[in-house]
């Protein structure tokens, strides 16, 4: 059985990257297209050297996040890894929201948070005192 995104096996009839653009796409740059079905898989495609792994939906949060002096890249991927994108994410237990899932312990509300301007600026300011390391899915 293929593993899926983050090593865990697909949830039957969940969507896939193909599916939902809002998902990330983890095939590595310059790797062979895997896991396809032979009809839908271009033959010998490869990622380009350079091109946003997460496609279009997250190109509309790089100016944003380019607004702060800190490594957009990997803001960008830390942003994904949380919430895919999606800036009205809230976590299963209503503590963590939005892009960067900021935890409610920082005293700003739900609300506040799903406001993509107001989550990225409370990353910073998180980012500001403590790096990355808040994160789970910091590199």
């Amino acid at each position: 059985m293929a593993l899926g995104f983050l090593g865990l096996a697909p949830t039957p009839g969940a969507p896939s990257v193909a599916d939902n653009p809002r998902l990330p796409d983890t095939r590595l740059v310059g790797q062979p297209e895997v896991g396809l079905p032979a009809d839908t898989a271009g033959a010998g495609s490869v990622y380009v050297q350079g091109a946003n792994p997460w496609g279009a939906f997250a190109d509309g949060y790089r100016a944003l996040l380019g607004r702060y002096p800190w490594d957009a890249d990997t803001a960008e991927w830390i942003m994904m890894c949380e919430s895919s994108g999606y800036a009205d994410s809230v976590s299963p237990d209503g503590q963590n929201a939005g892009l960067f899932q900021i935890n409610l312990i920082h005293g700003y509300s739900t609300e506040y948070l799903l406001v993509p301007e107001n989550n990225v600026a409370v990353a910073y300011g998180i980012y500001q005192d403590q790096g990355w390391g808040p994160w789970a899915c910091a590199p």
